[in-house]
């Protein structure tokens, strides 16, 4: 399903120079349930969208209400979110915000900052440089679970990166990965194209 774009500023930073307003919009809540509904992984307990059960949750394995389900799900998105403002020293718009929010949704809170082996991930390291487009290009390097390629993360890569890159909402799948491989090439650089496809194709065997 594809949302608007949005393109409202973050608005004022604090004294400190963090942003006050550090929510994801409500079109990358969206675009993230079916994404989270996927989240389950062999032996780890889950539950609504893609919540950990873990220790001092115990009362949710009785089952939880479609409104706990969804107060749950804004919790785990703000517990994630929360270093965005600290780790980014631009500004940025709301769009990008959303699109690394849900970045740490997979990555962990620290995602962007220890990402990469830990160390900061290169998404980081260019978007404080003011390279917005080369950040942009970054996320798809960081599709690996389990030290192994996985589809589905390369997908929501996808998705994430038009978000930045284009403010447009997006859900990634089999049947439209080359129609948004085009847009991000065009919303960035040509040449980005073959460089997506050629990195999925390699990955999946058919390169």
């Amino acid at each position: 399903k594809q949302f608007s774009k949005n393109f409202e500023s973050l608005g004022p930073r604090d004294k400190k120079g963090n942003y006050t307003n550090t929510k994801v919009t409500s079109a990358g809540v969206l675009l993230l349930l079916p994404y989270q509904g996927k989240a389950d992984r062999k032996g780890v307990l889950t539950i609504g969208y893609g919540h950990l059960i873990s220790k001092g949750d115990d009362w949710m394995r009785s089952g939880i209400t479609m409104e706990q389900v969804n107060a749950i799900h804004d919790q785990d998105i703000a517990e994630h979110a929360w270093r965005i403002p600290i780790a980014v020293k631009v500004p940025i718009s709301q769009h990008e915000f959303d699109a690394l929010g849900l970045f740490q949704m997979n990555m962990g809170p620290y995602g962007l900052e220890l990402g990469n082996g830990g160390k900061k991930t290169s998404i980081l390291t260019r978007l404080n440089d003011g390279k917005r487009k080369e950040a942009a290009l970054r996320f798809y390097l960081y599709c690996n679970s389990g030290g192994h390629f996985t589809e589905g993360l390369f997908f929501r890569r996808l998705s994430e990166t038009l978000i930045f890159l284009t403010g447009e909402y997006t859900m990634v799948g089999k049947a439209n990965y080359k129609v948004i491989i085009k847009k991000i090439a065009s919303a960035s650089k040509p040449e980005a194209e073959k460089e997506l496809l050629n990195f999925y194709n390699r990955k999946t065997g058919q390169g």
